[in-house]
């Protein structure tokens, strides 16, 4: 028997920009399972973002280089933190960091900063939400046209009062 005839090989694809870049290291959409990393410099914003059930994505995040400011929004109805926005300092480590699947998430790179992350759950950019300038106040923040496009947190909070996370 052939070994390729079992494994599967295949290479990153990896999109730049002036941020710097996402890499999809692996994807496997028949299981939901992708594996990503993220180059950004120095005054990147990237976020914030959650996708809508039945496309809620788990995400586990790591600072292979650099350091971060995190944020996450919880999105979930019946928690007692609903619509507050939490934020951490987080420096390269072995560490791994869980955000929940109805938690916006995003993140300032304070360094150049390699992030690693393992999302669990299907990617559908018509259940994607962006959550734009409400959570940080860095005013010369480097922000994609995407995330500055979002929507309010105010109009989040709205939207996510009808979702179930069950």
């Amino acid at each position: 028997m052939s070994f390729k005839k079992h494994v599967n090989k295949y290479g990153p694809v990896k999109y730049d920009d002036s941020r710097g870049y996402l890499k999809i290291i692996s994807e496997d959409n028949n299981l939901g399972i992708s594996y990503k990393e993220s180059f950004s410099k120095l005054g990147v914003f990237r976020g914030m973002h959650i996708q809508k059930p039945p496309y809620a994505q788990t995400k586990h995040i790591r600072v292979l280089q650099g350091s971060i400011v995190d944020y996450v929004i919880v999105l979930d109805k019946d928690n007692p933190d609903f619509g507050k926005i939490f934020s951490q300092k987080i420096k390269a480590s072995e560490n791994v960091y869980t955000i929940p699947k109805y938690c916006a998430h995003g993140f300032y790179a304070s360094k150049d900063t390699v992030l690693r992350y393992l999302c669990i759950g299907k990617y559908s950019e018509e259940h994607e939400i962006c959550i734009k300038e409400c959570y940080f106040d860095k005013e010369e923040a480097i922000i994609s046209n995407k995330d500055k496009d979002g929507i309010l947190l105010e109009e989040c909070v709205e939207l996510f009062i009808n979702i179930n996370w069950e």
